[in-house]
């Protein structure tokens, strides 16, 4: 073989090898931009998620009468439909009553009207008032009406007294309580252990 022979097929290879890494190159530096692309699209719609999550919220709030209430919540974002209502998460509550009484609620999520300070708490709630502990599915705060409504699954707790019972409704006004079954035939059931004695 000729040494020009040998020289056009290296310089041919050569520029065989030069296409095929421009071209490699391109379609590389092109699907690279394209990841990235969607990379930063994902990243937006992540931010613009978080952007809807408020984190640390606490709203305060005290009536003529002197009643005081605040409710705290890890994190909340804000119903569409609604300017005033906010839906949190991991939500503590506490209310003073203007008798000194103090309430405490938790739960896992709560619906808050800030206008009115309606709270609609639902998912694992917990109320503690003095020595009795009432675990239930939803509580409703409502203060144009000066009670509390507890609904589904309840179950109350003292030292002395476990009950279940469908709905409970406090006054917070003279501190009366209601019991109450969905349905006629079902019975409030009591049990009572008093100095040992069932």
């Amino acid at each position: 073989m000729s040494k020009k022979r040998l020289i056009q097929i290296i310089l041919s290879l050569l520029l065989s090898l030069s296409v095929i890494s421009l071209l490699y190159y391109y379609n590389f530096d092109s699907h690279q931009n394209k990841v990235t692309e969607k990379k930063k699209n994902s990243n937006s719609e992540n931010l613009k998620k978080k952007d809807n999550l408020i984190e640390g919220i606490k709203y305060v709030s005290q009536d003529k009468t002197g009643n005081f209430y605040e409710v705290t919540a890890d994190y909340g974002k804000n119903i569409l439909t609604d300017d005033n209502l906010i839906l949190l998460f991991e939500v503590k509550a506490v209310l003073k009553l203007q008798n000194k009484d103090i309430i405490e609620i938790q739960s896992k999520k709560a619906t808050y009207n800030s206008y009115n300070n309606f709270t609609k708490f639902h998912d694992s709630v917990f109320l503690i008032y003095e020595n009795n502990t009432i675990a239930c599915t939803n509580l409703i705060l409502d203060f144009s009406q000066k009670q509390a409504t507890l609904k589904d699954d309840i179950i109350y707790k003292n030292l002395e007294t476990i009950m279940f019972v469908d709905e409970i409704k406090i006054n917070f006004i003279d501190k009366s309580t209601k019991l109450s079954m969905s349905s006629n035939s079902d019975k409030i059931k009591i049990i009572s252990n008093y100095n040992g004695i069932n």
